[in-house]
Formats: structure tokens, sequence, C-alpha cells
């Protein structure tokens, strides 16, 4: 049981209060996740159970965008300060290699607009090795 005078335990997080001199912010980053927002609760068989009016599932670097800035709104109004992706989370991969090299430009340079403006930060990104057969 953690009593007020044990540093090392809180009971809420507090992003000023401060934990063996630096802040909970400083400790705990927290963050919103694009691939739990771009999840369109598929059920057992595979299927949609609710559309998102932003995502029109289309494999288009226009619909990522969309879904991107729909979820920088979110982050912005929620005053989450970072967020976490997959890759495939953000951009659409096609079998062109260019394409690919294209579009990873183009989202790269949206994600920085958007984050200047929005205050909100990318904490981490990771190689999405889990979801497709190869």
């Amino acid at each position: 049981m953690a009593t007020p005078a044990d540093t090392a335990n809180f009971r809420f997080y507090n992003c000023t209060e401060r934990v063996h001199s630096r802040t909970m912010e400083d400790w705990l980053k927290y963050s919103v996740s694009m691939t739990d927002f771009r999840n369109n609760g598929s059920d057992a068989q595979g299927r949609p159970t609710f559309n998102r009016t932003w995502d029109d599932n289309s494999n288009t670097i226009d619909n990522y965008k969309r879904c991107i800035k729909a979820f920088y709104d979110l982050c912005t109004k929620l005053g989450v300060k970072y967020w976490t992706a997959f890759d495939t989370d953000l951009v659409p991969q096609t079998d062109n290699w260019e394409e690919n090299r294209s579009n990873w430009d183009d989202i790269v340079e949206y994600i920085n607009e958007l984050a200047q403006k929005c205050q909100v930060k990318l904490l981490w990104i990771a190689p999405d090795l889990h979801s497709h057969p190869r």
C-alpha cells in the first residue's frame, strides 16, 4: 500500500507531480496508438463492425492522409502529446518500389506539417512484421 511519504509510488497520474526529481510526464509518456485508431472493429469473421466517416477503406494516399488528419484532430482535442504507429498504418503498400518511396516522402512531409500545427509528437514507429504473410 502506497503512503504519501513513499516517493516511488503514486495514486493517480498528475503530469506535474515530481517523482525522484522528475515530473510524471518525464517518466510516463503516454500515447495514442494509430494502429488502434485505424481499427475498424473487425469481428471474428473479419467483417468491420463500425465505419469511420473519414476512412473509405481505400488503399490510397488520400485516404491515409484523411485518417492521419482525423487522428491528429483527436489527439489535439484530448490534449495528448505523443502518438505511436506501425509503418503500415501510415502508407498504403504497393508492389512498386518508387511509388512506395514517393508515398513515404509525401506522408512524412504531411505528418511534419500536422505536427508543427498541432504540437503532437511521434513517440515511436515500428515496422509491422506480423500482419503480412511473407
